[in-house]
């Protein structure tokens, strides 16, 4: 059956999608946003023992860490594992800038 489309087009619309055939490979059948999705459970799953008491290991900053490193998971972990180290050492949390105690909002644009 043929049928005309609004911009003068016609299209058929009898015709059946054709489907690759996705039972080869269950990482086939995975779209790329679920790809993604399971690579942050992963890697996720791999921090989620590791000591953090400020809860810097969250879902949003796995995400980015991924994304900044095109989604390779041992790099994302590895610069992760550095960033929480640096922040142990470090504390950035504990620090106080005089010019935002007298002025809040001192840095804000």
């Amino acid at each position: 059956m043929m049928t005309k489309v609004s911009n003068g087009l016609w299209t058929n619309l009898c015709r059946k999608k054709e489907e690759p055939n996705k039972s080869f490979s269950s990482e086939y059948a995975l779209d790329e946003e679920d790809k993604q999705q399971k690579t942050i459970t992963d890697l996720h799953r791999r921090l989620c023992h590791r000591q953090d008491p400020e809860n810097f290991i969250t879902l949003n900053t796995i995400n980015r860490y991924l994304q900044a490193h095109r989604w390779n998971i041992d790099e994302a972990e590895g610069m992760i594992l550095r960033t929480l180290e640096w922040r142990t050492k470090h504390q950035p949390q504990q620090w106080q800038c005089k010019w935002c105690i007298e002025t809040p909002g001192y840095h804000a644009w």
